[in-house]
């Protein structure tokens, strides 16, 4: 990319260009480095302000500059923004993608309300303790990648993004859900594994579009009733927490598959899927019983694993699931 810096140029219409302002972003002397005080390069702005996407992540950075968030509004005026012939203000585009993931950034502005035309926020791989509560006013924002942080709590009214279809706040902090994220109807898919979650809130059933539910590694010891009243879901993973039983899962119309591994439960579940249902994972539980009514909606199942259980004994009617390709049954208390 050819450097404008040095003497004035001038335009083909014969007009003096502005001078491009070298410190856009208060950096050091040297503006194509990338430090842990917010120095950014301006050729990464300069494309960003081309192409509608900013890329930033893996950079070692600790503080964003405040003028960032102020990166399409800022006059072209040689004080604020840096513009050359190949750049002219007229042809910007709105910034729709943000990506500052795997940095050490502890803190996103409230002034990310700025980028309203921002669809996909990615923050994963840092030190962040909250997501802004401004977030919300992102009303275009379909994604949310913040993932591996330290998240404590998300935004009370995190439901009123309701074109978000894909949230990962996977491994973090997090010990509660606000109420309002039953109201992310558009939501496709939602990952909470890796938190410290020990209940849910009520009205995930209202997730009607929702279709992979990631809630491994918390410590959950119950799930709502109405949890099996999600008819779109495919994917459904409650392993790792401190389950002893769960409600009936009768009306996973859709369900493809089910882990429920790592978990205290007593007693193989109740599951009436459509005839979808290919992978039933229940492995290291402390199920001592499988009754046969329990097998007879589960005749679509390719794997079925119960390693490490307290089965005595097996019904007659596992013979019916005639599509099974693998049963793990290592570790039981079967006689032979």
């Amino acid at each position: 990319m050819s450097s404008s810096r040095g003497a004035s140029r001038k335009s083909p219409a014969g007009s003096t260009r502005l001078k491009p302002n070298a410190n856009f972003l208060n950096s050091p002397s040297e503006s194509d480095g990338v430090g842990k005080e917010g120095t950014v390069p301006e050729s990464l702005l300069k494309e960003a302000r081309k192409t509608g996407s900013l890329n930033l992540s893996n950079r070692g950075i600790s503080v964003i500059p405040p003028k960032l968030w102020r990166l399409n509004i800022d006059p072209p005026d040689g004080s604020t923004a840096s513009f050359d012939v190949d750049e002219r203000w007229w042809d910007q585009v709105e910034l729709t993608r943000l990506d500052l993931s795997s940095n050490e950034i502890k803190e996103i502005s409230e002034d990310i309300e700025n980028f309203n035309s921002l669809s996909a926020l990615e923050v994963q791989y840092n030190e962040l303790t909250c997501l802004p509560n401004n977030v919300i006013k992102l009303d275009k924002l379909s994604k949310i990648f913040a993932s591996y942080n330290k998240l404590q709590c998300l935004p009370v009214d995190i439901g009123q993004l309701t074109n978000l279809q894909s949230l990962n706040i996977s491994h973090n902090s997090l010990t509660v859900l606000p109420q309002s994220i039953t109201s992310l109807s558009y939501l496709e898919e939602l990952d909470i594994s890796g938190n410290s979650l020990e209940a849910l809130p009520d009205g995930l059933e209202r997730l009607t579009v929702l279709r992979t539910f990631n809630l491994s590694e918390n410590r959950l010891n119950e799930i709502p009733p109405n949890l099996g009243e999600m008819r779109n879901l495919t994917k459904l993973s409650l392993s790792e927490n401190k389950l002893k039983a769960l409600p009936p899962l009768v009306g996973l119309e859709r369900i493809t598959e089910i882990d429920l591994s790592q978990n205290q439960l007593n007693e193989f579940p109740i599951i009436r899927p459509g005839n979808t249902l290919k992978s039933l994972l229940l492995s290291f539980n402390k199920i001592q019983t499988l009754q046969d009514d329990r097998l007879t909606h589960l005749s679509s199942l390719t794997i079925l694993t119960l390693r490490e259980n307290k089965l005595t004994m097996l019904p007659d009617s596992i013979v019916q699931l005639n599509k099974l390709e693998r049963l793990d049954l290592t570790n039981n208390d079967l006689s032979t």
